[in-house]
């Protein structure tokens, strides 16, 4: 069984971000099994996401979108790989992004280390005040 909870706690502000969830079956993609969920916006646009049917992670998601601002709309599957247990939960360490009609390589992000909750000194975020040259 697979259940999913989406929570907004506040729509005033969330109202534009909100997604109507929809189950569409289970798919076979490299020999495993996923449920595809379809998480569609109020202005058209979704999503899908595919989660493996027994660890639960999400290992694809597919959108139409353009890879940047300038660029026309692509069809573009997000590869989701290496997770590791990072404080009790499961992070992909990388992210692969490619054109699903030529199968291209778009962009590819590897993390080396990851933390949750870390604690940060307060002078690293300091505003430094800038000298004037005048």
């Amino acid at each position: 069984m697979l259940i999913i909870i989406i929570s907004n706690l506040d729509e005033r502000r969330t109202d534009n971000f909100t997604h109507d969830v929809e189950y569409l079956t289970t798919e076979i993609m490299k020999n495993q099994e996923y449920h595809k969920i379809k998480l569609s916006q109020k202005d058209g646009f979704g999503r899908f996401y595919f989660i493996h049917s027994s660890c639960y992670e999400i290992h694809y998601h597919q959108d139409v979108r353009p890879q940047h601002p300038n660029e026309e709309t692509k069809f573009i599957q997000t590869e989701l790989y290496e997770y590791n247990l990072v404080n009790g939960v499961n992070i992909p360490f990388k992210i692969v992004e490619r054109d699903l009609e030529t199968g291209n390589k778009l962009s590819e992000l590897i993390t080396e280390t990851a933390e949750i909750n870390p604690r940060f000194v307060s002078t690293e975020f300091e505003i430094q005040k800038v000298k004037s040259i005048m």
